[in-house]
């Protein structure tokens, strides 16, 4: 979808100011791990690390 709307690149705020992780973790209660997106297991850092290596054509 980015690319048909034209972007060149994503910009993953992989940790947001108000320190909410993207990726499940254990230092905090207060990441994807404590929702219930996915039973907890939400990984949209890693997602979005994945993608790019299975779509490189895309990112160039």
């Amino acid at each position: 979808m980015t690319q048909r709307a034209g972007a060149k690149y994503v910009v993953l705020t992989a940790k947001h100011h108000d320190g909410f992780c993207l990726w499940p973790t254990d230092t905090t209660a207060y990441s994807v791990k404590a929702t219930p997106r996915r039973d907890g297991k939400a990984d949209i850092v890693g997602r979005t690390y994945d993608w790019r290596w299975k779509h490189p054509a895309s990112c160039t």
